[in-house]
């Protein structure tokens, strides 16, 4: 048997912007965990706005808490961009 288990890594939305880097992250089966930025992300000046994606860590013995550790904000095309496949 392992001392340390092993974090569980998660996809989110997020949902509420709170001090001191906190924010309120929303989880694909619906529930809502309270989340901070990495150390990683604070020394990068990394923005989180209502709506980003994030990837987190949470630690198996506590589900209600969770680490940012990483940031995907939703992908946007503004109305002139023309996206295509071709080369």
């Amino acid at each position: 048997m392992t001392s340390k288990e092993e974090p569980i890594q998660v996809h989110g939305i997020v949902r509420q912007l709170l001090p001191d880097t906190l924010s309120r992250v929303e989880l694909p089966n619906g529930h809502v965990v309270l989340a901070h930025l990495s150390a990683r992300m604070k020394k990068s000046s990394t923005n989180l706005a209502i709506g980003d994606l994030v990837q987190l860590e949470m630690n198996p013995f506590d589900l209600g808490k969770a680490r940012i550790i990483a940031s995907n904000p939703p992908e946007t095309t503004s109305p002139g961009t023309a996206t295509s496949d071709r080369p």
